[in-house]
């Protein structure tokens, strides 16, 4: 097509320079808001849990001081027989108490581990942040699944897309998962998404990540597109 200056201007056709820019690579996966009940319930049991422990340990501390008390009166004559062995006996349930009360906290520790992986376990275990804020619902906590066969080697960032909208909303990677979703049966990551959102537990979400090196190219705008017989026709001047 040959269009001189003046057949330009009289058809409104303007020529820009395209901005260079880089195109990323999409693999387009699924994901769910995730129900946090379990999680939940798990916190509590570990924050009690480790209460029990730290009343079992001060319990411990009084009746070792007692019974240590006992023995060294008993070589002085000043307490009976018995009242030793009562302190030993409260000594030693109170070590029995610390025991359990250990074992406890240790076994929820391991469940933490392994039911949500390091980094929401570990943050659990902790107090940290990332679980109170999952807890008071200020973050939801999405699982979202590649396709079979499909691979990413870095940390992903993630974009979603939920009901009738067009708008993608960005979320957070904070860890792989610690199971697939048994429908789709591909690699799958934790991802954290604002309350503001709008995102609820339950929902399903169409989540596109980036796949591969980026790829330098430039940026053409809409109005640079002809659209003819079902194709797109881009103009350069020459």
């Amino acid at each position: 097509m040959t269009l001189d200056a003046a057949t330009r201007r009289q058809s409104g056709v303007d020529v820009t320079k395209p901005k260079p820019t880089q195109y990323q690579e999409q693999v387009r996966a699924y994901g769910t808001v995730l129900d946090l009940d379990k999680l939940v319930t798990l916190d509590n049991n570990y924050v009690t849990a480790v209460a029990q422990l730290q009343s079992a340990q001060a319990r411990i501390v009084a009746s070792k001081a007692a019974f240590e008390r006992a023995q060294a009166l008993s070589k002085d004559n000043i307490t009976t027989v018995a009242q030793l062995q009562s302190a030993q006996a409260t000594f030693g349930a109170d070590q029995a108490g610390v025991a359990t009360a250990e074992a406890q906290v240790k076994t929820l520790k391991a469940t933490a581990l392994q039911e949500w992986g390091t980094v929401i376990g570990k943050a659990l275990i902790e107090g940290g942040p990332l679980v109170t804020r999952l807890i008071e619902r200020q973050t939801f906590l999405l699982q979202i699944t590649l396709p079979p066969g499909t691979f990413i080697t870095a940390a992903p960032k993630a974009t979603v897309q939920f009901g009738a909208s067009a708008s993608r909303h960005q979320v957070d990677f904070v860890s792989p998962a610690t199971q697939t979703d048994p429908k789709i049966q591909g690699l799958s990551f934790y991802y954290a998404a604002d309350a503001a959102s709008n995102l609820l537990p339950g929902m399903n979400v169409l989540a596109f990540l980036p796949s591969g090196a980026p790829i330098d190219g430039i940026e053409i705008s809409a109005s640079a597109v002809v659209w003819w017989t079902g194709r797109a026709w881009i103009y350069l001047r020459t």
